[in-house]
């Protein structure tokens, strides 16, 4: 990568992160996140991109391991990073709209799970937070 721009900043890294994650390829984000991170002082900016990334491909098992991952090394999440984990969330059940009923309760579930962190955090929903769950089909 350097050999192409440079040097590279942080936030010239996340930018190529976050693009990469656009166009559906986390997996290659993620390599080279893996592959770069000690270049870098990983914050709270990439590691959301990568955890939008997996939540639009409908990965929040993984989504949800970059958030451990966050956590064991000392990052702390903010609204916006549980804003994408609630919005990957509701997806799902927007993508699963003809599954049975169950799905909807697991979604709230979820949800609420995800509210109950960030309060516990101290961090408060914000009316993004709010509208994510409220927008997403019953």
């Amino acid at each position: 990568m350097q050999g192409f721009i440079g040097s590279v900043d942080s936030t010239h890294f996340c930018f190529l992160l976050d693009t990469l994650c656009k166009y559906g390829h986390v997996k290659v984000a993620v390599e080279v996140f893996n592959k770069r991170k000690f270049s870098f002082v990983p914050n709270v900016r990439m590691y959301t991109v990568l955890i939008c990334g997996w939540c639009k491909l409908g990965r929040l098992d993984m989504a949800e391991k970059f958030l451990r991952e966050m956590d064991e090394k000392g990052i702390e999440p903010n609204v916006v990073t549980y804003n994408v984990l609630l919005d990957g969330i509701c997806r799902r059940q927007r993508r699963a709209r003809l599954q049975p009923e169950h799905k909807f309760e697991k979604t709230i579930v979820l949800a609420e799970q995800v509210f109950d962190e960030m309060r516990q955090r101290g961090i408060e929903p914000d009316v993004t937070s709010f509208s994510i769950v409220l927008r997403f089909p019953r």
